[in-house]
């Protein structure tokens, strides 16, 4: 199914700005600035399925260099920053990670019974992943006694070893420790065992 798709890009202070993506082999689409908003938008058809796409602006350098960026509010990016990443299915954007949630109901400590164990998901196991995570939540529940977790960064960030703090997609897990569903599947375990996490 193929259905007209809306890209948006606040951006005041640029004064030009391109759609680009996989959809159409990284050529330029103008987008159209609203100088009262400051926001560019243009809209295209797509087929129902996956792409990868960027904004190209006009930086306001001397050289009038253009720029290739990743959507700000993008939720899914590639792991190589290739771009952030568009599901489409049924002629509309979606979620690609419709996580169903098993223990929404489950009864989680108030916050003056809180003992926080604070994890960096990249050093907490040798994987540095959501789902091996898991495997360590008895662990933490059972033997160390703690009811809650405080997870570091989880944005995608840039590379190094600097803890998440240099966050460059706020929208986005960091792909290194997994999906987004790998994200609710841990937060859903953690919950399972009494666990609130932060």
């Amino acid at each position: 199914m193929s259905a007209s798709i809306e890209f948006r890009l606040f951006a005041p202070r640029i004064e030009r700005a391109f759609l680009i993506g996989s959809f159409n082999s990284w050529q330029n689409i103008e987008m159209f600035k609203d100088n009262v908003t400051g926001e560019f938008s243009t809209k295209i058809n797509l087929d129902d399925g996956e792409y990868t796409y960027k904004f190209r602006i006009l930086a306001r350098t001397e050289s009038n260099k253009m720029i290739d960026i990743i959507d700000p509010y993008a939720t899914r990016v590639e792991e190589d920053e290739k771009g952030a990443i568009l599901m489409i299915k049924n002629g509309k954007k979606v979620n690609v990670n419709e996580y169903l949630w098993k223990y929404d109901e489950k009864s989680l400590p108030e916050n003056r019974d809180l003992i926080i164990y604070e994890i960096f998901i990249a050093d907490f196991t040798e994987e540095g992943t959501f789902r091996s995570a898991i495997t360590k939540l008895d662990y933490l529940a059972y033997d160390l006694g703690i009811n809650c977790i405080q997870l570091m960064p989880i944005q995608g960030f840039l590379l190094g070893h600097d803890w998440g703090y240099t966050i460059r997609h706020y929208f986005s897990v960091e792909p290194s420790y997994g999906s987004s569903e790998d994200l609710k599947s841990f937060i859903d375990e953690c919950h399972s065992r009494g666990i609130r996490v932060m």
